[in-house]
């Protein structure tokens, strides 16, 4: 397996399952030294942990990016306590399976919190990437819903 991805670390939003959950199997196998996966479900968070942890380190924080203060807590911890990160995925996702027509207010705000949330993280890493004058990566993921 190639290292190309040798010592670097991820922040993989959405990465308790799907695509995100994907993109960490794919970064560990190509030698990141470890991925954060932040997922709103704790049980889905403690099963990508155990599935990756044969590829490499993998880290988990619970939090729904939509809530405001779960969001906020978060931002802070990327300050404070969450280790510095090479590359951003944001991948994660609200899945609400109905015709145009039948979406409510509530579902409206939801999608609308969840672009707030990835906007105000990617901002912060961003900035602690140039901060930090080592340059990254940031990879946003939509699906066919969005």
């Amino acid at each position: 397996m190639q290292n190309e991805f040798s010592g670097k670390k991820a922040l993989i939003v959405g990465g308790s399952s799907g695509i995100g959950k994907a993109t960490a199997k794919f970064l560990l196998q190509r030698g990141a030294a470890a991925v954060v996966l932040v997922g709103s479900k704790l049980k889905n968070l403690e099963q990508a942990q155990e599935q990756l942890r044969p590829f490499g380190e993998a880290l988990t924080y619970k939090a729904d990016i939509a809530e405001p203060q779960q969001l906020a807590h978060l931002l802070s911890d990327l300050e404070n306590e969450l280790p510095e990160v090479d590359f951003l995925v944001n991948s994660a996702g609200v899945f609400l399976p109905k015709a145009f027509l039948e979406h409510t207010a509530e579902d409206y705000d939801r999608y609308h919190a969840l672009n707030k949330g990835t906007f105000f993280i990617t901002q912060r890493v961003a900035a602690r990437m140039v901060k930090r004058g080592s340059g990254g990566a940031i990879v946003n993921i939509g699906s066919m819903w969005a």
